[in-house]
Protein backbone atom coordinates (compact mmCIF):
# COMPACT_ATOMS: atom_id res chain seq x y z
CA UNK A 1 0.00 0.00 0.00
CA UNK A 2 1.06 3.50 -1.09
CA UNK A 3 0.99 6.53 1.01
CA UNK A 4 -1.38 8.02 -1.68
CA UNK A 5 -3.45 4.68 -1.19
CA UNK A 6 -3.53 5.03 2.43
CA UNK A 7 -4.60 8.76 2.19
CA UNK A 8 -7.72 7.80 0.09
CA UNK A 9 -8.58 5.49 2.49
CA UNK A 10 -8.26 7.97 5.29
CA UNK A 11 -10.39 10.33 3.79
CA UNK A 12 -12.89 8.25 3.52
CA UNK A 13 -12.54 6.82 6.95
CA UNK A 14 -12.15 11.04 8.51
CA UNK A 15 -15.94 11.29 6.89
CA UNK A 16 -17.57 8.61 7.76
CA UNK A 17 -16.80 8.93 11.60
CA UNK A 18 -18.63 10.79 14.79
CA UNK A 19 -17.21 12.52 17.89
CA UNK A 20 -18.35 9.38 20.58
CA UNK A 21 -16.50 6.33 21.68
CA UNK A 22 -16.20 4.87 18.69
CA UNK A 23 -14.12 8.85 17.14
CA UNK A 24 -11.13 8.86 14.91
CA UNK A 25 -8.72 8.47 18.10
CA UNK A 26 -10.51 4.95 18.28
CA UNK A 27 -9.79 3.86 14.87
CA UNK A 28 -6.64 5.38 14.98
CA UNK A 29 -5.59 2.98 17.82
CA UNK A 30 -7.01 0.23 16.42
CA UNK A 31 -5.07 0.24 13.23
CA UNK A 32 -1.58 0.85 15.61
CA UNK A 33 -2.40 -2.27 17.41
CA UNK A 34 -3.20 -4.21 14.25
CA UNK A 35 0.02 -3.72 12.91
CA UNK A 36 1.59 -4.38 16.28
CA UNK A 37 -0.37 -7.79 16.37
CA UNK A 38 0.30 -7.98 12.93
CA UNK A 39 4.22 -7.76 12.95
CA UNK A 40 4.12 -11.04 14.89
CA UNK A 41 2.35 -13.11 12.13
CA UNK A 42 4.51 -13.23 8.96
CA UNK A 43 1.57 -14.19 7.16
CA UNK A 44 -0.78 -11.05 7.52
CA UNK A 45 -1.32 -9.57 4.27
CA UNK A 46 -0.44 -5.83 5.79
CA UNK A 47 -2.44 -4.32 3.00
CA UNK A 48 -6.12 -6.00 4.29
CA UNK A 49 -5.41 -5.76 7.83
CA UNK A 50 -4.80 -1.74 7.09
CA UNK A 51 -7.85 -1.17 5.32
CA UNK A 52 -10.23 -3.48 7.50
CA UNK A 53 -8.80 -1.19 10.46
CA UNK A 54 -9.31 1.82 8.80
CA UNK A 55 -12.94 1.21 7.61
CA UNK A 56 -14.23 -1.49 10.31
CA UNK A 57 -16.60 1.28 12.23
CA UNK A 58 -17.35 3.24 8.93
CA UNK A 59 -21.16 2.07 9.36
CA UNK A 60 -21.74 3.14 12.88
CA UNK A 61 -22.77 6.91 11.47
CA UNK A 62 -25.78 5.42 9.50
CA UNK A 63 -26.58 2.24 11.61
CA UNK A 64 -29.72 4.17 12.79
CA UNK A 65 -30.87 4.09 9.31
CA UNK A 66 -31.22 0.61 8.59
CA UNK A 67 -32.00 -0.85 11.90
CA UNK A 68 -31.76 -4.07 10.50
CA UNK A 69 -28.01 -4.10 9.88
CA UNK A 70 -25.70 -3.56 12.78
CA UNK A 71 -22.80 -1.83 12.27
CA UNK A 72 -20.54 -4.29 11.35
CA UNK A 73 -22.53 -6.01 8.32
CA UNK A 74 -23.43 -2.37 7.02
CA UNK A 75 -19.93 -1.05 7.52
CA UNK A 76 -18.76 -4.60 5.52
CA UNK A 77 -20.82 -3.58 2.32
CA UNK A 78 -20.25 0.16 2.69
CA UNK A 79 -16.64 -1.21 2.39
CA UNK A 80 -16.84 -3.18 -0.46
CA UNK A 81 -18.83 -1.07 -2.46
CA UNK A 82 -15.69 2.09 -1.67
CA UNK A 83 -13.03 -0.45 -2.34
CA UNK A 84 -14.60 -1.72 -5.86
CA UNK A 85 -14.90 2.27 -6.92
CA UNK A 86 -11.27 2.48 -5.89
CA UNK A 87 -10.20 0.44 -8.03
CA UNK A 88 -9.61 -2.68 -5.78
CA UNK A 89 -9.56 -6.31 -6.99
CA UNK A 90 -12.84 -7.93 -5.57
CA UNK A 91 -10.46 -10.80 -4.08
CA UNK A 92 -9.14 -8.28 -1.91
CA UNK A 93 -12.66 -5.83 -1.57
CA UNK A 94 -13.99 -9.60 -0.34
CA UNK A 95 -11.15 -10.50 1.91
CA UNK A 96 -11.42 -6.81 3.53
CA UNK A 97 -15.47 -6.94 3.94
CA UNK A 98 -15.42 -10.53 5.44
CA UNK A 99 -12.69 -8.48 8.32
CA UNK A 100 -14.83 -5.93 9.01
CA UNK A 101 -18.40 -8.35 9.19
CA UNK A 102 -16.65 -10.92 11.97
CA UNK A 103 -14.44 -7.70 14.53
CA UNK A 104 -18.29 -7.27 16.56
CA UNK A 105 -19.72 -9.69 18.89
CA UNK A 106 -23.27 -8.69 18.34
CA UNK A 107 -22.77 -9.62 14.46
CA UNK A 108 -23.11 -13.29 15.71
CA UNK A 109 -20.00 -14.48 12.90
CA UNK A 110 -16.54 -15.34 14.48
CA UNK A 111 -13.57 -14.28 12.10
CA UNK A 112 -12.07 -16.91 10.09
CA UNK A 113 -9.09 -15.66 8.54
CA UNK A 114 -5.84 -14.45 10.25
CA UNK A 115 -6.54 -10.77 9.40
CA UNK A 116 -10.29 -11.00 10.59
CA UNK A 117 -8.71 -12.05 13.86
CA UNK A 118 -6.43 -9.21 14.21
CA UNK A 119 -8.82 -6.89 13.49
CA UNK A 120 -11.20 -8.55 16.26
CA UNK A 121 -8.16 -8.74 18.55
CA UNK A 122 -7.16 -4.96 17.87
CA UNK A 123 -10.80 -3.51 17.80
CA UNK A 124 -10.65 -5.49 21.29
CA UNK A 125 -7.91 -3.97 23.32
CA UNK A 126 -9.23 -1.13 22.66
CA UNK A 127 -11.94 -2.20 25.28
CA UNK A 128 -8.85 -2.83 27.99
CA UNK A 129 -7.15 -1.58 30.33
CA UNK A 130 -7.02 2.32 31.69
CA UNK A 131 -8.11 3.33 27.91
CA UNK A 132 -10.97 0.51 28.04
CA UNK A 133 -12.08 2.07 31.66
CA UNK A 134 -12.10 5.35 30.23
CA UNK A 135 -14.23 3.84 26.97
CA UNK A 136 -16.84 2.14 28.93
CA UNK A 137 -17.25 5.27 31.13
CA UNK A 138 -17.88 7.47 28.38
CA UNK A 139 -19.88 4.68 26.71
CA UNK A 140 -22.13 4.50 29.58
CA UNK A 141 -22.98 7.52 29.75
CA UNK A 142 -23.79 7.94 26.08
CA UNK A 143 -26.71 5.95 26.69
CA UNK A 144 -27.81 7.01 30.30
CA UNK A 145 -26.61 4.12 32.24
CA UNK A 146 -26.02 4.11 35.72
CA UNK A 147 -22.18 3.82 37.08
CA UNK A 148 -23.95 1.11 39.80
CA UNK A 149 -27.89 0.22 40.88
CA UNK A 150 -28.93 -0.26 44.52
CA UNK A 151 -30.63 -2.90 46.96
CA UNK A 152 -33.57 -2.89 49.24
CA UNK A 153 -31.28 -1.50 51.27
CA UNK A 154 -29.91 1.20 49.78
CA UNK A 155 -26.65 -0.12 49.06
CA UNK A 156 -24.93 -0.76 45.95
CA UNK A 157 -25.40 -3.96 44.55
CA UNK A 158 -22.51 -6.00 43.07
CA UNK A 159 -22.88 -5.71 39.72
CA UNK A 160 -23.74 -9.28 38.48
CA UNK A 161 -24.84 -10.44 34.92
CA UNK A 162 -28.25 -10.57 36.19
CA UNK A 163 -28.79 -7.64 37.27
CA UNK A 164 -30.11 -4.85 35.60
CA UNK A 165 -27.74 -2.61 32.97
CA UNK A 166 -24.66 -0.49 34.80
CA UNK A 167 -21.06 0.24 34.28
CA UNK A 168 -20.28 -2.33 36.97
CA UNK A 169 -22.42 -4.99 35.55
CA UNK A 170 -20.31 -4.46 32.09
CA UNK A 171 -17.00 -5.05 33.91
CA UNK A 172 -18.63 -8.00 35.88
CA UNK A 173 -20.54 -9.52 33.20
CA UNK A 174 -18.05 -8.74 29.67
CA UNK A 175 -15.02 -6.62 30.28
CA UNK A 176 -13.68 -8.84 33.43
CA UNK A 177 -13.19 -11.58 30.82
CA UNK A 178 -12.59 -10.18 27.26
CA UNK A 179 -8.71 -11.10 27.77
CA UNK A 180 -9.35 -14.63 27.66
CA UNK A 181 -11.49 -14.30 24.39
CA UNK A 182 -8.48 -13.24 21.64
CA UNK A 183 -7.37 -15.13 18.61
CA UNK A 184 -3.66 -13.81 17.90
CA UNK A 185 -1.21 -14.98 20.79
CA UNK A 186 0.36 -11.01 20.19
CA UNK A 187 -3.27 -9.78 21.48
CA UNK A 188 -4.01 -12.39 23.93
CA UNK A 189 -0.75 -10.95 25.67
CA UNK A 190 -1.26 -7.27 25.71
CA UNK A 191 -4.60 -8.12 26.81
CA UNK A 192 -3.73 -9.91 29.75
CA UNK A 193 -1.02 -7.23 30.44
CA UNK A 194 -3.42 -4.27 30.54
CA UNK A 195 -6.17 -6.06 32.13
CA UNK A 196 -4.32 -5.67 35.61
CA UNK A 197 -4.47 -1.89 35.21
CA UNK A 198 -8.90 -2.02 34.45
CA UNK A 199 -9.14 -4.74 37.02
CA UNK A 200 -7.38 -2.36 40.03
CA UNK A 201 -9.44 0.24 38.59
CA UNK A 202 -12.79 -1.19 38.96
CA UNK A 203 -11.38 -2.80 42.38
CA UNK A 204 -11.31 0.60 43.51
CA UNK A 205 -13.67 2.00 42.14
CA UNK A 206 -16.65 -0.33 44.00
CA UNK A 207 -14.55 0.08 47.55
CA UNK A 208 -14.99 3.75 47.53
CA UNK A 209 -18.92 3.22 46.22
CA UNK A 210 -19.67 0.92 49.20
CA UNK A 211 -17.33 2.79 51.47
CA UNK A 212 -18.83 5.55 50.82
CA UNK A 213 -22.56 4.62 51.51
CA UNK A 214 -21.76 2.31 54.38
CA UNK A 215 -20.05 5.37 56.57
CA UNK A 216 -22.21 7.99 55.36
CA UNK A 217 -25.29 5.98 56.04
CA UNK A 218 -24.16 4.97 59.37
CA UNK A 219 -23.28 8.70 59.77
CA UNK A 220 -27.23 9.96 58.86
CA UNK A 221 -28.46 7.08 61.39
CA UNK A 222 -26.64 9.00 64.36
CA UNK A 223 -27.81 12.06 63.15
CA UNK A 224 -31.44 10.71 62.36
CA UNK A 225 -31.50 9.19 65.97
Amino acid sequence: MTKKEFGALERVMLKSMQRSVHDTGHIYRVLYYALRIAKTEPRANLDVVITAALLHDIGRAKQDDYPGLGHAELGARMAWDILRKHGTSEKTAAHVRDCIRTHSYKGGKKPATLEAKILFDADKLDLTGAVGSARALLFGAEIDEPFYLTGPDGQPTPGKPDEGPSLLREYNRKLKHLHTKFFTAKGRALAKKRQKAMDAYFTAFEKEIRGGYKKGQKLLDEVLG
